[in-house]
This record gives C-alpha cells, structure tokens and sequence, in this order.
C-alpha cells in the first residue's frame, strides 16, 4: 500500500498538531505523485468545456481530489469563470487545496471570503481552525472549531482537531470528551468530506487514531 495510506499513530508525532500531520501526508502524496507519473501539470488540465451559462461541476474536481490530481483540480478551479468563482462550494475546496498544500495565508483568506458569503458555512469554520493554529492562536482554532461543530453536528473533523489542541496542552479531559465524540461520528461521516476534509487520511485511519489517543487516556480498549 502507498505510505500515506498508512495509519495516521504513525504519522502523528508527539505533541504535534493536526496541520502538521496533514502536510506530511499531503508531502507523501505530491512525492508518489511526482515519482509515479514524472509529468508537469498544463494549467487547463483536467478542465472541461463549459458553455456560457453553466456552472462549475463539483463532481469534478471532487474525482480530482479522490484520484490524487490536485494540481489538475487547482488548474480547474483557476480556470472558472467569474460567476462560478465566486461560488462558495468553489472557494471551499479552493481552500482545502491550499491548506493540503500548505499556503494557509492564502487559505484563510478565501475562508474569511467564504465566511463572508455564508457565516454558516461548517467547512470554511473548520479551515479557519486549522489555519488559526498553525498562526499559533489557539483560542481562535477553537473559537472556529467550536463554530464548526454547533453548525454541523455531525461533523466530525473539528471534534477530532479540538480534542488534538486539548492534548497539546495537557487538557486530557476535553481531549477524552471531544475525541469520544469523534469517533462515532467519523463512522457516519460523508465520504466526500472525509475526502476533503480528512487530511489525506482514510477513514478507517482516523477511526484507528481515534481509538489510539483514547487508549492513552485509559478510556478505549
């Protein structure tokens, strides 16, 4: 198997935070990518002719994602006409490229364009969270984590990241209570958004990671 399909305990390092986890992941897939196929992304690549009046195809670029072509779904998102970019489902997962990537500066900005489209809007919160913690400002991370999961209650990542936030500063009961409440809520979740959201992780890693860090508290078998 590809060694970013392997169990996230294995790439998460003591004291680390889920930002890093995800660019190491995200540093394995654009290495296989690049050693795999040797080739350089044209922009229009993975584009597909549009007429006037239709709008991006999310599908799409979500089959980019899913086979690991994430310069030919940045080129797509790059080539949308006006109306279309301005599409906040377009922005979001503009968003999510970028932060895989690790250009969060960038990432945060479309995520406070989102936020200002749609203040609702779970994913681009979860984003701003990763982004906030990597800015090292951890009350914001869990401001827009906090945000994240009233909006979606069955949103899974930001329970996940809160409870990673809490052990790094040695807060083992939020990091037992929010990982709990990850964890069944990762068997529930939507594919895509595993997809997107997850990290570069399966499901069944984050499920297993889960599991690992509630063993460390004494609370999972």
């Amino acid at each position: 198997s590809r060694s970013f399909k392997r169990p996230v305990p294995e790439l998460v390092e003591p004291n680390d935070s889920w930002f890093s986890a995800i660019r190491r992941a995200s540093e394995r897939i654009a290495n296989l990518t690049i050693e795999n196929k040797g080739i350089t992304v044209s922009p229009a690549a993975g584009k597909r002719p549009a007429t006037a009046n239709s709008r991006w195809d999310r599908t799409v670029a979500i089959e980019l994602v899913r086979t690991e072509k994430f310069s030919e779904a940045m080129a797509l998102l790059r080539d949308l006409p006006a109306e279309s970019k301005s599409d906040p489902d377009a922005q979001l997962l503009m968003a999510v490229l970028l932060t895989n990537r690790g250009d969060l500066p960038e990432a945060e900005k479309l995520c406070q364009h989102v936020l200002g489209l749609d203040e609702l809007n779970a994913g681009a919160h979860y984003l701003m969270a990763l982004c906030r913690e990597h800015a090292g400002d951890q009350a914001g991370a869990l401001q827009h984590d906090q945000s994240a999961a009233y909006l979606d209650p069955g949103f899974a990542m930001p329970h996940l990241h809160m409870g990673l936030v809490a052990k790094r500063f040695g807060d083992r009961e939020t990091t037992r209570r929010e990982l709990e409440r990850a964890l069944p809520l990762l068997d529930r979740e939507d594919a895509s958004r595993i997809l997107l959201f997850g990290g570069g992780f399966t499901r069944e890693a984050l499920v297993e990671f889960c599991r690992a860090e509630l063993r460390v508290c004494g609370d999972a078998s």
